[in-house]
């Protein structure tokens, strides 16, 4: 939907993006991106190993940092991501976010 009220021509297709990432190789410059918020089940113990976590592994009951991580290993150097996410979880999210993923990994 998001897509389709900017104008923007995408591939939508159904499927688990943590368990089958459909593009493992893909650096985009640029993702938009409504992940599900808050997810607690998302099978983060069978993925303690994914190089999608260059930052950590993220918490098993809280796949909002794996999202972020998800979206920015599939960034271009030069990319750019806008993340859409609920209202009520602005302040909660985005300064623990910023703090996390604003350096660079080793």
């Amino acid at each position: 939907m998001n897509l389709a009220i900017r104008g923007i021509d995408g591939q939508i297709a159904q499927g688990d993006s943590f368990l089958n990432d459909g593009h493992p190789d893909l650096k985009a410059d640029f993702i938009l991106a409504n992940p599900p918020f808050n997810v607690s089940d998302w099978s983060g113990e069978r993925l303690l190993n994914d190089q999608r976590w260059q930052y950590g592994v993220p918490p098993k009951g809280n796949a909002n940092f794996a999202w972020v991580q998800h979206i920015v290993h599939h960034l271009a150097p030069t990319g750019r991501r806008r993340r859409l996410r609920a209202r009520q979880r602005l302040h909660v999210v985005e300064p623990i976010e910023r703090r996390r993923y604003s350096q660079k990994p080793d």
